[in-house]
């Protein structure tokens, strides 16, 4: 429960590790009333606020700067390219 970016995790509480039962625990102080479930919204907005995000996907790039490359070399600000050198500013 308000927690993100965890893969193959169980039990956790705002990306801790806890028991189960200390995570039921806590997970009951947020239900019931409205007032409640809104403090448990902002919280995971918070916990959101502070998830290290991923820059962009980049694989087998030399010196390329952009998003989803592939096998590139010396791209700079280029898109959806595979297999590619010396590009300036192409977005496919």
């Amino acid at each position: 429960m308000f927690c993100s970016g965890l893969r193959n995790a169980q039990y956790n509480f705002e990306n801790k590790q806890c028991s189960k039962e200390e995570r039921e625990e806590k997970a009951k102080a947020f239900l019931g009333s409205r007032k409640n479930i809104t403090a448990g919204l902002e919280k995971f907005d918070q916990v959101i606020k502070n998830k290290i995000a991923k820059y962009a996907s980049i694989v087998n790039s030399e010196a390329s700067f952009g998003d989803f490359q592939t096998d590139n070399k010396d791209c700079v600000s280029c898109y959806d390219v595979n297999s590619s050198h010396d590009c300036r500013y192409v977005a496919v």
